[in-house]
């Protein structure tokens, strides 16, 4: 998880101005806060409006590739992106 601020290009704050100021950013997600990423590229964030966390890579467009709560997506994570059956 990042810090608020402070760390110049590391913390929630740059890293959300970063990414809101590219063009491919998707406007779909311009309401989400991000708040992590889990090293390989994906990030972790945090929609207001659904009062869930999503994860996502900016390769896959405008849809989160998960939804759910902020503990459901990293024990997703940490048992290498496997579900439950």
């Amino acid at each position: 998880m990042l810090p608020e601020a402070g760390t110049n290009d590391r913390d929630i704050e740059s890293v959300n101005a970063w990414l809101r100021a590219e063009d491919w950013y998707p406007p779909d997600l311009q309401d989400v806060v991000w708040f992590g990423d889990d090293g390989v590229g994906n990030y972790f964030g945090w929609r207001p409006s659904l009062a869930l966390a999503v994860l996502w890579n900016p390769e896959d467009g405008d849809e989160p590739w998960r939804v759910g709560q902020v503990r459901d997506l990293w024990d997703f994570v940490v048992a290498g992106y496997k579900s439950e059956p």
